[in-house]
């Protein structure tokens, strides 16, 4: 597995939480299948959605038949509680998983954060 951290060497393993509580881990996964991690600062922001959060949703679930179809496993990650990542998942439909990392210790591991302690995200046009 290659991660954002440098590249090429082995992924660190993480235990976050999903939208419905369940563990996601990276084990199962090594030598398995690839393993697509995006990462986004919040779902809501000031407790209003997040317009870029819901278009970088779509953009993925637009995408998502084509990412399982070459055998790889798509996670959504931000530092969304479990309950607010479930509300977002089911308003917007989305089929992949979302995961809760409130401690931001996955986000800052792989994509860093941003001026503000939020998970970096790439620029969407």
């Amino acid at each position: 597995m290659r991660h954002g951290t440098g590249g090429g060497g082995r992924a660190p393993d993480f235990e976050p939480p999903d939208q419905e509580g369940g563990i996601a881990r990276l084990g199962p996964f090594r030598g398995r299948k690839d393993v697509v991690l995006c990462f986004h600062p919040q779902n809501r922001i000031l407790g209003c959605p997040s317009g870029k959060a819901a278009r970088m949703a779509g953009s993925l679930a637009g995408s998502y038949p084509d990412i399982r179809a070459t055998g790889s496993v798509l996670f959504a990650v931000s530092a969304d509680a479990v309950g607010d990542q479930k509300r977002f998942v089911e308003e917007h439909s989305v089929p992949y998983r979302h995961l809760s990392d409130p401690s931001k210790g996955v986000c800052r591991r792989y994509a860093g954060l941003n001026v503000v302690g939020l998970a970096k995200r790439p620029p969407l046009s």
